[in-house]
């Protein structure tokens, strides 16, 4: 939330030294979105589910899924489950 929506509800005067207190409490009584878990989670599986339908383009998941596909036509993707170079040394 900008300062200039927050000011008119927060701020009777216009000017003074107890603006700056006014802004932090007017934070913590209307609370940030920003650090809330359930904002982040809940907005990631929707471009997720956006994405699968095909309503939204994610540019960089795009490019890595293309780069992932192209790794596994060249035969460099990552080895199977128990095929690794430890498990090769053993044999």
């Amino acid at each position: 939330m900008s300062i200039a929506k927050a000011s008119p509800a927060c701020f009777p005067l216009p000017h003074g030294p107890w603006k700056r207190e006014c802004v932090a409490a007017c934070i913590l009584r209307w609370g940030s979105h920003a650090g809330r878990w359930e904002v982040y989670y809940g907005y990631y599986s929707l471009i997720t589910k956006l994405r699968f339908f095909g309503l939204y383009r994610d540019e960089r998941q795009d490019f890595k899924e293309e780069m992932r596909r192209l790794k596994k036509l060249r035969c460099k993707g990552k080895p199977k489950k128990g095929e690794g170079k430890r498990a090769l040394k053993k044999k």
